[in-house]
């Protein structure tokens, strides 16, 4: 995708994760179960999904795309001693695919009150692994190694060596 194009696919990727999110809202909303059995003395106030189809249309499209950038972070190339912003996006979409596959293999399995435990612990590993991994490689230039923090180390990924120069 050329520069000049490139906001054209990010705005159609958004309006499709907004027409899926939609779909999803219209067409079965969450709704509270109340489980009486499960605790002795307390009611317990659960989330059901009323639409499957539509919840699992919007997460795999979410992991449609965090495949395909997955995949394009590895068309990107520079040296080694350069920084590299594909890099921290390949470890976040590791992360986030790694600890989604973990969610979705224990939640499949468990029908106990963790159900809830096991949906907040997943949203807050996958947004605790993303900044982590995406913002720790900044902060640790910004604080560790400003000499570091120009322009040239961040901007572009291979030095031209003078000609005729062996080194």
């Amino acid at each position: 995708v050329t520069p000049s194009r490139s906001w054209l696919l990010v705005a159609l990727c958004l309006l499709t994760e907004c027409l899926f999110c939609f779909c999803y809202l219209h067409l079965g909303p969450d709704y509270v179960l109340p489980d009486y059995s499960s605790l002795p003395t307390e009611v317990l106030l659960m989330c059901s999904t009323a639409s499957w189809p539509a919840f699992a249309l919007m997460h795999g499209y979410n992991g449609c795309l965090a495949f395909v950038c997955f995949l394009c972070t590895f068309m990107v190339q520079s040296s080694g001693k350069k920084y590299n912003m594909a890099r921290g996006i390949t470890f976040t979409i590791l992360i986030y695919f790694i600890i989604w596959i973990f969610f979705i293999t224990v939640f499949a399995t468990l029908r106990t009150v963790l159900m809830s435990v096991i949906q907040i612990s997943t949203i807050l590993m996958v947004s605790l692994g993303i900044v982590g991994t995406y913002y720790i490689p900044k902060c640790y230039i910004l604080l560790l190694k400003p000499d570091l923090n120009r322009e040239d180390y961040f901007q572009y990924s291979t030095k031209e060596e003078p000609e005729g120069d062996p080194q």
